[in-house]
């Protein structure tokens, strides 16, 4: 294994690993993945697969949706380390009530139903 898959995975595993909470301020509110409810998540793979990724939308207090996403260098989420190199991250990004309910309803039905009663009919 290249010394960069090994740290590849350091990174991922750091980032994964339960306990790691991500924090971002976003128009000057802070949006913290350890203070937000966990809604839902959809993921691609593990870590070790350089396509991996895994995307969790939270809650604030406030009732603002965000999601969390992240994943290695093959997928949306890599960024370029020079060199013709790239290497797995993450980001926070602000989801809309709209936004919240599409991701919601394509991973866990369930909890979309519990969220947006109103907004879902039987077909």
């Amino acid at each position: 294994m290249s010394r960069w898959c090994i740290r590849y995975r350091l990174i991922i595993n750091h980032v994964t690993k339960k306990g790691v909470k991500v924090k971002k301020i976003i128009e000057c509110k802070l949006y913290n993945t350890e203070t937000a409810k966990e809604i839902c998540s959809d993921e691609f793979s593990n870590c070790s697969d350089f396509r991996y990724w895994k995307e969790t939308l939270y809650r604030t207090k406030k009732g603002n949706f965000f999601i969390h996403g992240e994943g290695g260098p093959l997928s949306n989420y890599a960024k370029s380390v020079g060199n013709g190199n790239a290497s797995g991250s993450e980001r926070i990004w602000l989801a809309s009530e709209e936004k919240a309910k599409e991701f919601c309803m394509s991973c866990n039905v369930d909890k979309a139903l519990e969220l947006f009663p109103g907004d879902i009919e039987e077909g």
